[in-house]
C-alpha cells in the first residue's frame, strides 16, 4: 500500500491526523464525530495555544463569537445566547475544528436565514466549513486563518460495510438532512466531497496535494475564492493572497481546482 493510499484510508475514512500535543488541547472529539471523523489539529498562527476544550460562546456588539467544537451542547448554548441577546446579530466570528454534523446544520440554517456575515478568526474546518462557511451571507477570512474540507455525509467511505438496517437508515437520514440543507442555502452539496470524487483523482494529481501527502501531512483540501463561486459560495473576501494551507511549515491541506 503506497503512502497516498494510506492517506486516503487514514484521513478521509478515519481521522484527520494529529499534530502531536503542541497547540490544541482538546478532551473531546471535535471533527465530524457524527460521521466517524476525529480531529486534533494544531493550527494556531501565534505561539499561544488554542484551547478548544474551553468553549467560548457569547454575543457582543451585534456579533456572535463561537470558539470550540460543534456538538449538541455547544449549539444549544449558542442558540440560548442568541435568544437571550436583546439586539439583532449580524456577524459571527468563528474558530472551530468542526464537530457533529446535525447540530452544525442547525446553526447553519440560522446563519443563512438571518443573513449572517461570517469572520473566520483562526480556523474553520470540517463541519464548520461544510455548514457555517457555506451558509453565510458573506465571509471574511483573516490573515493566516485556515479553512478546509475533508468530507461529508455522502462520501463513499461512510457507506456501512455489512451494516445493519439501523445503520443504513441512519446514513440515509443524514444524507437526506444534508441534501435538504444545501438545497435550502442554494449551494452545491459536492463542495463537501469534491476532493474525494472519482476515487480522489484531484488529491492524487494536484501538485500541492502530492507534496503534502509525501510529507505525511495532508488532512484536507480547500478552494480559491473564484472556485468557491462555482459551488454557489459567493461574497468571500480573504486577507490572504492565496488560501492558507500551512501552519509553521507544515502543509496540512492543498488547493484543488474546480471544473466549471
Amino acid at each position: 500500500m503506497n503512502l497516498f493510499t494510506k492517506l486516503i484510508i487514514g484521513i478521509f475514512i478515519l481521522p484527520i491526523s494529529a499534530f502531536a500535543n503542541t497547540l490544541i488541547k482538546s478532551e473531546s472529539d471535535p471533527c465530524n464525530s457524527d460521521i466517524s471523523f476525529k480531529c486534533h489539529v494544531n493550527i494556531n498562527k501565534s505561539n499561544e495555544p488554542i484551547d478548544l476544550s474551553k468553549t467560548s460562546i457569547y454575543a457582543r456588539n451585534n456579533t456572535l463569537y463561537f470558539k470550540g467544537n460543534i456538538t449538541d451542547s455547544t449549539i444549544l448554548q449558542t442558540m440560548n445566547v442568541i435568544n437571550n441577546y436583546r439586539k439583532p446579530i449580524n456577524t459571527m466570528v468563528v474558530t472551530s475544528l468542526g464537530g457533529d454534523t446535525v447540530p452544525a446544520m442547525r446553526l447553519g440554517y440560522w446563519i443563512y436565514d438571518n443573513q449572517i456575515n461570517l469572520i473566520v478568526d483562526k480556523v474553520c474546518l470540517s463541519s464548520c466549513a461544510n455548514y457555517f462557511f457555506t451558509a453565510a451571507k458573506s465571509v471574511f477570512i483573516k490573515k493566516g486563518a485556515i479553512v478546509f474540507w475533508h468530507g461529508g455525509s455522502t462520501q463513499k467511505s461512510l457507506q456501512p460495510v455489512n451494516g445493519s438496517l439501523k445503520e443504513l437508515e441512519v446514513r440515509r437520514h443524514k444524507i437526506e438532512l444534508e441534501f435538504r440543507f444545501f438545497r435550502h442555502i442554494h449551494v452545491k452539496q459536492d463542495i463537501t466531497v469534491y476532493g474525494q470524487l472519482n476515487d480522489s483523482f484531484l488529491l492524487y494529481n494536484t501538485a500541492g496535494c502530492i507534496r503534502a501527502s509525501d510529507n505525511g501531512d495532508l488532512q484536507g483540501w480547500t478552494y480559491t475564492i473564484d472556485d468557491l463561486k462555482k459551488f454557489g459560495v459567493n461574497n468571500v473576501i480573504s486577507d490572504n493572497e492565496q488560501p492558507p494551507v500551512s501552519h509553521k511549515g507544515i502543509t496540512m491541506s492543498c488547493v484543488i481546482p474546480v471544473n466549471s
